[in-house]
């Protein structure tokens, strides 16, 4: 997937943009089960702070499971997204 939040994806029945996919409140069910699964924690470090939900790959947009993400802080994220050459989507 492209880094651009403005990128569409076929998610959720209709054509939505990453950034609308994050609103709605399908992805807000997989962000809270990821956060409650890691517990409150980043999955690298533990910190509770700044915490962001990573997609591991986006082939399953719209239809993740707990594999498919992982909770890291924006510290942790930013590092493991530029050591895999990816854009890096915060998505809270």
């Amino acid at each position: 997937m492209s880094s651009s939040s403005d990128a569409r994806l076929t998610v959720l029945g209709g054509r939505l943009s990453y950034a609308e996919y994050l609103r709605t409140p399908a992805w807000q069910d997989v962000r809270r089960a990821a956060l409650w699964a890691a517990g409150g924690r980043c999955r690298t470090c533990g910190s509770t702070r700044e915490l962001v939900i990573h997609h591991r790959d986006y082939s399953s947009v719209g239809e993740e499971t707990p594999d498919d993400v992982t909770v890291l802080c924006a510290r942790c994220h930013g590092a493991i997204t530029r050591a895999l050459g990816q854009g890096g989507h915060d998505v809270g």
